[in-house]
């Protein structure tokens, strides 16, 4: 009984997981399936189209942006998402996160560790700000929802590098500590036995 019992854990252990990336993949393809393109064409030409289309658009307006037009255009963008109440706090915040993230700064990508109190430490992201006072900004997200989380201004004299990967440190966050991470690093994968 208990091998039928650990080969059922070890079974839905694979199953829900792909079961689930393939649900949202799913949900995904036909969701851009029905986006802007006639429905007489096959879902499979719709969804191309609909991505072939997207990246043009982003090239294009990245092309736009690298001119010496680029700083009217983000200035017209900003202008006008600021003059919107509730709007203007998500487009800055977007773009603020989506600029220090494609930055090339390598310390905002790799986990910290930040002591909470004395022999504790949560794992963290710095966010590449620091406070008014000198304190470093860092992002702690809540399991096992990463999108989550609080973000504290915390002594850089509590805050050091991890030794780990932003993978792994995500596994661990997302699978609420059940796991480390370090099995699904490249190169260090173990068969459990």
């Amino acid at each position: 009984m208990e091998s039928w019992r650990r080969d059922m854990v070890r079974g839905l252990a694979l199953v829900v997981p792909v079961a689930l990336v393939v649900a949202v993949c799913a949900i995904l393809y036909t969701w851009v399936a029905s986006l802007g393109v006639p429905e007489g064409y096959p879902a499979p030409v719709r969804v191309a189209l609909v991505v072939i289309g997207f990246v043009c658009v982003v090239i294009t307006v990245g092309r736009v942006m690298s001119t010496a037009l680029g700083p009217f255009v983000d200035d017209a963008m900003d202008a006008t998402a600021n003059r919107l109440p509730v709007l203007r706090v998500v487009y800055n915040a977007a773009k603020f996160t989506t600029r220090r993230l494609l930055a090339n700064d390598e310390r905002t990508r790799k986990p910290v560790k930040v002591e909470s109190w004395p022999g504790q430490w949560m794992t963290g992201f710095r966010t590449g700000v620091r406070a008014p006072d000198g304190d470093v900004m860092v992002f702690l997200p809540g399991a096992p929802d990463p999108t989550s989380g609080m973000l504290v201004a915390a002594d850089p004299d509590r805050v050091e590098d991890a030794d780990e990967s932003a993978s792994a440190a995500l596994i661990r966050i997302i699978s609420c500590g059940f796991s480390s991470g370090d099995e699904f690093d490249e190169g260090s994968r173990e068969t459990e036995q």
